[in-house]
């Protein structure tokens, strides 16, 4: 299942930049050691990854450029 969702940010200049979002396809799986999560993520290469943890909430952003 996937999810669009847009923001709008206002920039100095008074322009406007849109961002869209999207959630991947993901799956999880459960071993001994911990846990595995693998992402559809299509054009986001590893260097364009943000992993956070905050609040015991998992964030994976990746960014990818529009030619």
């Amino acid at each position: 299942m996937t999810n669009n969702l847009t923001r709008e940010n206002s920039r100095t200049n008074g322009a406007q930049a849109t961002e869209k979002f999207l959630t991947p396809v993901a799956s999880i799986h459960e071993t001994a050691d911990g846990y595995t999560i693998e992402l559809e993520m299509p054009g986001v290469n590893k260097d364009s990854l943000e992993i956070a943890v905050e609040n015991n909430e998992l964030s994976i952003t990746g960014r990818r450029n529009h030619p």
